[in-house]
């Protein structure tokens, strides 16, 4: 058991070789321990885990969290598009049971036929309104177009003065 004692120091000097430090492996792990080597039982059961243990690079733990977050944005887009076709739907639905009726005076009217009766009688009162507010500007449509051949008049005026004084030069 000095042998052990020795290559356990050679050991946290570092000095060992390979086929040595197997050796304080093969030591520890077979379970027949000196009860002073105990203490050190744990730093070679650790590195033989280690041995066991496969390590996942960065790269494909970065792939996962991609993988991850892009499935988190497919999933919430769809339920959203979900939510947003229901609620349209519903509102579609409703919007088309609710439609026939009308508020006139503040009371609201259910009866369609009437409704639109009174709607047209109004629009007939707007067009006369309308058309009477249009007379005056058929009037003056009138006035421009008498007015017309007096432009004229001062437009042929005009070019006799321009073609006088071109003779005198």
């Amino acid at each position: 058991m000095d042998k052990m004692n020795e290559l356990i120091e050679k050991y946290f000097r570092a000095e060992t070789s390979l086929s040595e430090e197997n050796e304080l492996k093969h030591y520890f792990l077979a379970g027949k321990v000196l009860p002073e080597h105990e203490p050190y039982r744990a730093i070679f059961e650790a590195f033989d885990e280690e041995l066991h243990e496969t390590v996942e690079s960065s790269s494909k733990k970065k792939i996962q969290f991609q993988h991850y977050t892009k499935r988190f944005w497919i999933q919430t887009i769809s339920i959203s598009g979900i939510a947003a076709t229901l609620l349209l739907a519903f509102w579609f639905m409703w919007s088309q049971q609710n439609n026939d009726f009308a508020i006139m005076r503040g009371k609201r009217i259910n009866n369609a036929e009437y409704a639109q009766q009174y709607a047209r009688a109004k629009f007939e009162k707007v067009n006369e309104a309308l058309a009477k507010s249009i007379e005056p500007m058929e009037s003056i449509k009138k006035v421009r177009e008498g007015i017309k051949p007096v432009q004229k008049i001062n437009e042929t005026r005009e070019l006799m003065k321009e073609i006088k004084n071109k003779l005198q030069y």
